[in-house]
């Protein structure tokens, strides 16, 4: 269980996480972060570490064809090569012949999207998003505090805070960091 939020701004993007893993009701912190930069690529995810370890230590972003813009890169070079790396790791999960992976947010020049575990691109159009099982929390804090001028890592400790509150699997310490 998690809480993964991310807000960007001024071409700048932040993402913040959790420490918690849990198992059959167990939560233990973690050491290993939910949140890490990977090349030009800030992630933040939810669900399996393994998954966020392969996609920490073992992807290898594609090169970027010329002329496409960042969405079409995103759905059609660089999904293709997570859901390639995934199932190298043996990772991706397969049942009645769909396949997925997991879900995670990713930062990437400047701008905000997540990536949901059917592999579908998404990007908001507020300026702020989350994932994991205090997402709800952690969305309406970010809402709430929209309208405050208030610095971008501090958005985000707000949210995991209230995400923390109201959940039994999200705690602290939090990772928060940007590109």
């Amino acid at each position: 269980m998690t809480a993964i939020c991310g807000f960007c701004t001024n071409k700048k993007v932040y993402i913040g996480g959790d420490s918690a893993g849990s198992y059959d009701g167990d939560v233990h912190i973690r050491e290993d972060q939910k949140v890490f930069i990977n090349d030009e690529y800030l992630f933040g995810f939810t669900g399996s570490f393994r998954m966020g370890q392969v996609l920490r230590y073992c992807f290898v972003a594609p090169e970027r064809s010329e002329g496409i813009s960042d969405f079409k890169f995103l759905v059609s070079e660089f999904i293709p090569a997570i859901q390639e790396t995934l199932s190298e790791s043996g990772v991706e999960l397969q049942e009645n012949g769909i396949k997925s992976g997991g879900t995670f947010l990713l930062g990437y020049r400047g701008s905000l999207y997540i990536i949901y575990d059917d592999y579908q691109v998404a990007k908001s159009l507020d300026s702020y998003a989350a994932c994991g099982y205090g997402e709800a929390y952690a969305i309406g804090a970010m809402y709430a505090i929209n309208d405050y001028d208030l610095p971008p890592k501090q958005r985000i400790k707000i949210a995991l805070e209230a995400a923390t509150k109201y959940t039994g699997c999200v705690r602290p310490p939090y990772t928060i960091l940007s590109i």
